[in-house]
């Protein structure tokens, strides 16, 4: 599993932060500290991640690299 991020300046707004598994966008955070806790949640490192439509995809992700 490749994990990559970009920041992103949005049109006339902050700076977004967005997540790259395996050459996919999957997901789009506004903080880095967030994205960090994506980050350690994916490598199976013990984070608590408190948005649950965040963990629903992260947990998806876990289970597609599972099979392979």
């Amino acid at each position: 599993m490749k994990i990559e991020t970009f920041k992103v300046k949005q049109y006339n707004s902050t700076y977004k932060h967005i997540l790259v598994v395996d050459g996919k966008p999957v997901l789009i955070t506004k903080g880095g500290n967030r994205m960090a806790k994506c980050i350690e949640y994916l490598t199976n490192k013990d984070v608590d991640i408190s948005d649950g439509k965040i963990k629903k995809v992260l947990d998806e992700i876990m289970e597609e690299n599972k099979n392979e």
